[in-house]
């Protein structure tokens, strides 16, 4: 299993609620913790739902997601009448199959719409928009996965909101493999 391709299929929420039954496994968790940020405590991850809170409590019809984050689009789908558009980037560096597979594995294919990164949906205005990219903090520096950074260099023009959410409470202080590190103040409006 390549946990880079996961993530860009499923989502880093996703992967980690996966990875929890390994949790006990100190070998497999060393060595999966090269690639993804891993925390013993599951306390220490914030939970699915107030992710959503924060998503509903920016008021904003229109959502752009930077990565596909399986876990937070079938909770939102709870919520789809506050949204016009949920709307998923999918990364020119995914393969043919990965894409087909996100979409497959869609939980709603009617609600939510997949673009290709170089795509730049009219709808979205900076009045009612916002663009959400997750990856993990360490102080004001936030990690993003390559495919995910990629996604954010296309849209940093974007004049409405960009929003980073962590997907963890604490900082993560090690940058794995194949995570890029950015100023986050630079990128975001608002880092989470």
């Amino acid at each position: 299993m390549n946990l880079m391709n996961t993530i860009d299929e499923i989502g880093i929420f996703e992967t980690n609620l996966q990875l929890e039954k390994y949790i006990n496994n100190k070998d497999l968790i060393y060595d999966i913790s090269e690639y993804i940020p891993i925390s013993l405590s599951s306390s220490s991850k914030y939970a699915i739902d107030e992710v959503i809170t924060m998503i509903l409590n920016l008021r904003k019809r229109n959502i752009m997601f930077l990565s596909n984050e399986i876990s937070i689009l079938e909770k939102l789908l709870k919520y789809k009448d506050y949204f016009d558009n949920l709307i998923v980037v999918l990364s020119g560096n995914l393969s043919m199959e990965q894409k087909e597979n996100i979409i497959k594995n869609s939980p709603n294919k009617e609600i939510i719409k997949y673009i290709n990164e170089l795509e730049y949906p009219s709808l979205l205005k900076p009045k009612n928009s916002a663009i959400i990219s997750f990856g993990y903090k360490n102080g004001s520096k936030c990690m993003l996965t390559k495919n995910s950074y990629r996604a954010m260099e296309i849209y940093k023009d974007f004049l409405g909101e960009k929003i980073f959410v962590s997907c963890f409470k604490e900082n993560v202080y090690e940058r794995p493999k194949n995570w890029i590190s950015i100023n986050g103040e630079k990128y975001f409006t608002k880092l989470f």
